[in-house]
């Protein structure tokens, strides 16, 4: 029976991956974490299926023999600024596949410096696993796929909030400083990135329910910078907000003061992001994440395509389920080593997340409802 290592099984993310790969019924899924006791109650009557593993990730030669045991590894464990890139090159170094649910900017740098030797492992290397960073490229992606020539230029809006974590909210933090590039306000204009005075760095937009009118923050991400040099698209600018009121409030402040440059601000910031996010929830904010985008030709004509999900833990997981299923189908493409967008067909794992995720609503180009895999999904 195939072997799947889970690493991270008890948090919201590897929880909800869990549960799609128990679905999808692939294999026997090892759900390691440094307390077996506590692993999800999921386990219950699953016993054939699923098997907790204990694992402390920042072991190295624990982790190392874990993933040599597996024949596919996922990780959904974090923050993803103190696991980085460990999982990724334990597994590889193992032989291994590996999905990784986090990804982020820390981490593709780190890898392409590492390109060499976890191309020379033979095995998928698939990073950015995720909602964002993930669908985040990979929606954007698709709609491009629509026509067969590159637009002249690319707009992308992130609109998103839930109930953080301290994990999660960790994360949110260290992306407020650039994951340490402390860049200032940057798009991309003739394929290079370009800083914006702050005055212009906001963009309103009235997203679907339950989001509504948002102002985002022009963002510099190398998922989107990367997806534009492969397209050839020289204009990017990409938004982004937590839509939650005392969530962007917090963030706001944080980013201010810069108040994510240590560890112990990191930390403090986190709970601050957690409880603001917990208030946002009682408020009656809905937990939803959105991805707008906008394609432009120098014609005048233009695509335009937007998803709204709900619960971004839930939808996380599955996203990291579907790559991990397409990587023990040898659905992975060429070069096998990358992020989402890269190495998977945009189409076919659409098709897969729109079969299972918890989609509020999705509004799409005309030619594309012609899919039978959108049905009850479109929205005009």
């Amino acid at each position: 029976m195939t072997r799947i290592g889970l690493i991270g099984a008890r948090g919201g993310v590897g929880g909800a991956a869990l549960r799609y790969l128990l679905a999808a019924g692939r294999g026997q899924v090892f759900a390691a974490g440094r307390d077996p006791a506590r692993m999800p109650a999921v386990f219950a009557g699953q016993e054939n299926q699923v098997a907790p593993r204990k694992l402390d990730l920042f072991d190295d030669a624990e982790l190392a023999g874990f993933c040599r045991e597996m024949d596919v590894v996922l990780n959904c464990a974090g923050p993803s600024s103190k696991v980085l890139d460990r999982v990724v090159l334990a597994a590889a170094a193992a032989k291994r596949p590996v999905i990784d649910a986090g990804g982020y900017d820390p981490v593709f740098r780190r890898l392409k410096e590492q390109d060499g030797p976890i191309r020379a492992a033979g095995v998928p290397v698939v990073i950015n696993a995720g909602l964002l960073p993930g669908l985040s490229g990979l929606y954007p992606r698709w709609l491009a796929s629509q026509e067969s020539e590159a637009p002249a230029a690319m707009e992308v809006f992130y609109a998103g909030t839930d109930r953080w974590t301290l994990i999660s909210a960790e994360d949110i933090v260290f992306s407020l400083g650039d994951f340490g590039a402390e860049r200032p306000p940057t798009r991309i204009e003739g394929g290079r990135p370009v800083p914006v005075p702050f005055r212009k760095a906001f963009r309103r937009l009235d997203l679907r329910p339950p989001v509504g009118k948002v102002t985002g923050f022009l963002t510099y991400t190398e998922e989107l910078a990367t997806l534009g040099q492969e397209l050839g698209i020289p204009q990017i600018d990409c938004h982004g907000v937590n839509h939650g009121f005392w969530s962007g409030a917090a963030l706001s402040l944080i980013k201010l003061c810069k108040l994510y440059r240590t560890d112990a601000q990191l930390r403090r910031s986190a709970r601050w992001l957690a409880r603001a996010s917990e208030r946002d929830l009682r408020w009656g904010t809905l937990p939803c994440f959105a991805i707008h985008c906008r394609l432009r030709w120098a014609d005048g004509r233009s695509l335009m395509a937007e998803i709204v999900v709900g619960n971004t833990y839930e939808a996380t997981g599955i996203i990291a389920g579907i790559a991990t299923v397409m990587a023990l189908e040898d659905r992975i493409l060429p070069p096998h080593v990358g992020m989402l967008h890269q190495v998977v067909d945009p189409g076919a794992f659409l098709a897969a997340f729109r079969a299972s995720a918890p989609i509020l609503s999705e509004t799409v180009p005309a030619a594309a409802r012609d899919d039978a895999t959108l049905a009850g999904a479109a929205h005009a």
